[in-house]
């Protein structure tokens, strides 16, 4: 199974990871990681000049490349925003640097059920770790049930953590989705939420 990564964005640390479907490669992770808010709006701006860099490395990844958008978001019919997912298409030696990280393959994506146990990687509180001095991160991996399935939200059983947000959540049969946010704030979190890559994927990997 693949490993998840430790990143930097514009407002946030978390987490992403890598995913292929032989032809091309992407790091996915969420965008309120590069707008600050639980729910973004298409506003062009939140992405101009931002890059990913990558934690314990110099690897820096720019949303623009020769001033082409190089990265794939997914509005959200019902409510007019942003689904909470952003996956952008890697050049060869981007991919050459974060190879050892491991990939998903886009085939393994798959629908969970509610009750199943799925798995959670990423780091939790890396942006404290970082402001604190800390430079060497290992991932934390954790064990949900899912409680509830509506469209593309997956919602877990117990709360998410800050820092796993664009990391991958995936059982023994493959990957279900990128977890992203909790049904309570920051203060009071009670249940991790998932978008699902089995539902927004086709419009996601383009």
């Amino acid at each position: 199974m693949a490993s998840p990564i430790p990143i930097l964005c514009r407002y946030r640390a978390g987490t992403g990871f890598l995913l292929t479907d032989a032809k091309d490669v992407w790091l996915l992770t969420c965008v309120h990681l590069f707008s600050g808010l639980k729910e973004t709006p298409l506003i062009e701006t939140f992405f101009t000049g931002a890059e990913i860099r990558i934690a314990q490395t110099s690897s820096v990844i720019p949303l623009f490349l020769n001033g082409q958008q190089r990265f794939s978001v997914v509005i959200n019919e019902a409510t007019g925003n942003l689904v909470d997912a952003i996956a952008i298409k890697l050049e060869p030696h981007e991919i050459a640097g974060l190879i050892g990280f491991g990939m998903f393959e886009a085939g393994s994506i798959k629908m969970t059920e509610v009750g199943e146990t799925v798995t959670a990687s990423g780091f939790p509180g890396l942006g404290q770790k970082i402001g604190s001095g800390i430079n060497t991160f290992e991932p934390t991996v954790v064990q949900y049930r899912v409680d509830e399935i509506h469209g593309l939200s997956i919602r877990l059983s117990t709360p998410g953590a800050e820092g796993l947000s664009g990391g991958p959540v995936f059982d023994e049969l493959g990957l279900v989705g990128i977890m992203h946010g909790d049904v309570g704030d920051s203060t009071a979190m009670t249940n991790a939420l998932v978008i699902s890559l089995d539902v927004v994927g086709e419009q996601l990997f383009r």
